[in-house]
């Protein structure tokens, strides 16, 4: 058995041949439960890896390994409608140029404008998106632990770009592309 302690990334380990614990039965659960998840765990308790394994499955890229990632697993006997049907925003220029046929407009000022120019160029396509944030704490937990209080709270208050950013992606699931989201967090320091 190869362990695959420490890797994340759900294609390597499928791949690459490491053990795989299959947990893909909860997929349609996940889907069931809404469309803006937020899931809090303790570190070193899988929620990359589970959001690794959700971005291989809803990535309309990756329907072409599709059943090499999946096939044996429970989720590959038993898709859901959803499997393979969204973009994910990682590498997005490049992984969709073929389907976009268009440049994303970046703007170096700001990147709320970007998100929002990469949203219109979604708007009329038939796929939509589903964004992944992992550790969307992880800022704020890095500040708290080094006591650096006056930083996190500039991040953290009423004006600053966290809330900016989260007015933004609330904006973007009114019909401009934005269908899904799965965020995973340690604690909701910035919540606070």
């Amino acid at each position: 058995m190869k362990n695959p302690y420490a890797i994340s990334d759900f294609e390597k380990i499928r791949l690459n041949g490491f053990e795989y614990i299959d947990r893909t039965d909860r997929i349609p659960q996940t889907e069931n439960v809404g469309q803006y998840l937020l899931f809090l765990r303790p570190r070193r308790f899988g929620k990359s890896l589970w959001l690794s394994t959700l971005k291989n499955y809803y990535d309309l890229n990756k329907k072409d390994v599709f059943d090499r990632l999946f096939a044996d697993l429970w989720i590959g006997k038993n898709p859901t409608p959803m499997a393979n049907q969204y973009f994910v925003l990682k590498r997005f220029a490049f992984d969709y140029a073929h389907i976009l046929k268009a440049k994303i407009e970046i703007d170096p000022e700001s990147g709320i404008n970007s998100f929002e120019n990469l949203l219109a160029l979604i708007s009329n396509k038939t796929h939509k998106l589903y964004l992944f944030i992992d550790e969307y704490d992880n800022f704020a937990n890095e500040l708290m632990a080094s006591k650096r209080e006056d930083e996190y709270y500039k991040m953290t208050d009423l004006d600053c770009f966290l809330k900016s950013f989260f007015k933004s992606l609330k904006s973007a699931t009114e019909g401009m592309g934005l269908d899904r989201m799965f965020l995973t967090g340690v604690t909701p320091y910035s919540s606070q």
